[in-house]
């Protein structure tokens, strides 16, 4: 799992599908959403996960707009396909990885 700015850009464009948690250790939905997303990353081999820390990347959740959390940005080909705020069931992420699959 990739944690950091520093190679958030390599990331997104050299990986097909990659699903990115905004969070913070102090949001309290984030440590809900937390387990579901570990798991999401379990599930599928094939599709990248990304934990950015809003507080240690503020300049990443500025360039992508990040005014909320948790959110969830699944990127394809590099590009932001969609984008889900608040805590969500695995079930809608999942199928939203499927749908980018």
């Amino acid at each position: 799992m990739v944690k950091t700015e520093k190679n958030f850009n390599k990331t997104i464009t050299d990986t097909k599908i990659v699903v990115v948690d905004f969070w913070a250790p102090w949001c309290g939905p984030c440590r809900t959403i937390g387990p579901i997303i570990d798991s999401i990353e379990k599930i599928n081999t094939d599709v990248t996960v990304m934990k950015i820390n809003v507080d240690d990347n503020q300049d990443l959740a500025k360039e992508y707009n990040i005014k909320s959390i948790p959110a969830i940005l699944f990127f394809k080909n590099g590009i932001v396909a969609e984008r889900l705020l608040g805590v969500n069931h695995r079930e809608k992420i999942q199928g939203i990885i499927n749908g980018l699959k």
